[in-house]
């Protein structure tokens, strides 16, 4: 597993997420930030693309996050498809 250096500072954030909000370990709690962090940018860039095309309806909008949630659900399945 790759090692992360982190900040004493940022090491005491986590500690104290780690111990209030009862994730296992510093691991957990930073793989719940980055895939908070991935959702963030998902829907960024589902506006972006969407500000591209204005004449796009809210039923373009559901199918286009739904086929995401999709590709995301297989990427998931299959990790190593890459």
């Amino acid at each position: 597993m790759p090692i992360l250096t982190i900040s004493e500072d940022l090491q005491l954030v986590i500690d104290k997420a780690v111990r209030e909000d009862e994730y296992a370990d510093a691991v957990e709690y930073i793989t719940r930030l980055v895939r908070q962090d991935q959702k963030r940018r998902a829907k960024e860039q589902i506006f972006a693309t969407l500000a591209q095309d204005p004449s796009g309806d809210e039923a373009e909008v559901e199918s286009l996050a739904e086929s995401w949630r999709k590709l995301r659900l297989e990427r998931h399945r299959h990790p190593d498809s890459d």
